[in-house]
């Protein structure tokens, strides 16, 4: 499993300007990378909380779709 860390320690910070409204791409991107633990925390409560210490086989109806949808993103975000 390859493990994605940001290169500057979180959170970040930005300033903005004086008289600049609205989200900059800065601000944006620091929002994002500070918001992308708790995202993957998330994901893996809503695995705890549909699966538990079941087999994924076991599950079936809504709970094993959100089940694979919560593994899926885990997965492309390199968080298995």
């Amino acid at each position: 499993m390859t493990k994605h860390t940001p290169a500057t320690p979180l959170p970040w910070t930005w300033r903005t300007p004086t008289g600049v409204t609205g989200m900059t791409d800065l601000q944006y991107a620091a929002h994002a990378a500070n918001a992308y633990p708790k995202l993957v925390e998330a994901l893996r409560g809503l695995m705890e909380q549909y699966v538990g210490d079941r087999s994924r086989e076991n599950v079936i109806g809504p709970a094993g779709l959100a089940a694979d949808n919560a593994r899926s993103l885990l997965k492309s975000l390199g968080e298995e």
